[in-house]
């Protein structure tokens, strides 16, 4: 191969990292993984030939704008140092224009892995005359792969600029241009956003692509292929976050239903309780009141009476509640609720004794009776 000399260039001449051991998906969408003697026999073959350091991932010829000096290996990583670099290649380099760098490898039959070239992201090639093509072997089936982290690079650059150029405006607001410039110049966040959209046209999926399997037998992926392998990806990722959502609402309703019930059990317990105090509701009355009122209250259908003001809307639970407060303290006649025998009216002792009974089994319920009363109460329930 052609190589087109020049002084070496300090920076592309240190030793640069260009690939790694590890699960790696080629440009076309295929796994690939890569272990440390993999990249061992990249490093051994190179003596086979320098691989060029281009720009952009060509097929079968383009510029050299230097050559691999040499490849080595250290833990996981791939080195490469270079060349025979071309001046205004290397100024791209250092500038920023073409920050980002993969390769393309290659099996060779009888040696092994091999590096077919460093390709070089970023901007456009620079107008330069002399260089000579370099001429690949048809045939080869070959494996492009991206600097980790190229398809996230854009993205984070152009949070990075946006957030300097907010800071920057805060400044100029705050402390004025001249203080602005001094921390955060605007060339620099230029810079940035600049390296982001280098790093934006990086392509990480080649279109459509055809290679062939060690035996022979040709695949073909279009372009429509991709389409629909991407539509259905989309199509089961909104499925399954439309089912996610759909049970997250569905626990949400569950746990906001659960704590309402308690809620209102609670409530309507308070409230039977008091009226219970009040002598609304006897002891014995309890039995199935909550539940009864819960139910209606879960309805939360209404109806319309006929009232003094005129027609009244209300839910069954309202009504019943109201209906409640409104309600008298309950005696029941023919027997005291304490469920003790009737007194003697013509015994004052056996009145006397009912009258305190009386009074005990009101007061435990928080109903205050006097004595007269009690005693009136007894002699009525007994004349009955």
């Amino acid at each position: 191969m052609d190589k087109t000399t020049s002084p070496q260039a300090k920076g592309l001449a240190n030793w640069i990292e260009v690939f790694r051991a590890g699960n790696h998906v080629a440009a076309d969408g295929r796994p690939i993984s890569f272990s440390r003697a993999d990249l061992d026999q990249m490093v051994a073959n190179h003596a086979l030939g320098a691989a060029p350091a281009v720009l952009g991932h060509p097929k079968h010829n383009d510029p050299a704008y230097a050559w691999t000096a040499e490849l080595k290996r250290d833990g996981d990583l791939l080195f490469a140092r270079f060349e025979d670099i071309n001046p205004q290649f290397e100024a791209g380099v250092e500038s920023g224009a073409y920050r980002n760098r993969s390769v393309s490898v290659f099996k060779d039959q009888q040696r092994g892995w091999r590096v077919r070239h460093v390709g070089w992201l970023g901007a456009v090639a620079p107008a330069i005359d002399g260089l000579r093509p370099v001429e690949f072997a048809d045939g080869q089936e070959f494996f492009e792969f991206a600097a980790p982290g190229v398809t996230q690079l854009g993205w984070g650059l152009e949070t990075a600029a946006r957030l300097f150029r907010g800071v920057r405006e805060w400044l100029i607001g705050d402390r004025g241009q001249d203080v602005a410039d001094a921390v955060v110049p605007n060339w620099q966040i230029d810079s940035i956003e600049e390296a982001a959209r280098a790093a934006n046209d990086v392509e990480p999926v080649v279109a459509a692509s055809a290679f062939s399997h060690p035996g022979g037998n040709d695949v073909t992926i279009t372009q429509q292929d991709l389409d629909r392998a991407r539509q259905e990806g989309m199509n089961q990722g909104r499925e399954a976050a439309t089912a996610e959502f759909s049970q997250r609402i569905t626990d949400a309703d569950a746990r906001a239903a659960s704590i309402e019930s308690e809620r209102r059990a609670e409530r309507i317990s308070t409230q039977i309780a008091g009226w219970v105090k009040e002598g609304r509701v006897l002891p014995a009355e309890q039995s199935g009141l909550a539940e009864f009122m819960a139910q209606i209250e879960a309805g939360g259908q209404s109806f319309e009476f006929a009232a003094s003001n005129g027609t009244v809307k209300k839910t069954p639970a309202q009504w019943f509640a109201e209906f409640m407060s409104a309600r008298a303290p309950v005696v029941k006649l023919g027997q005291r609720d304490t469920g003790d025998a009737q007194a003697d009216v013509s015994d004052p002792q056996a009145i006397a004794n009912a009258a305190r009974e009386f009074m005990t089994g009101q007061a435990a319920k928080g109903i205050t009776v006097s004595y007269a009363d009690a005693v009136l109460h007894v002699s009525k329930t007994d004349a009955h």
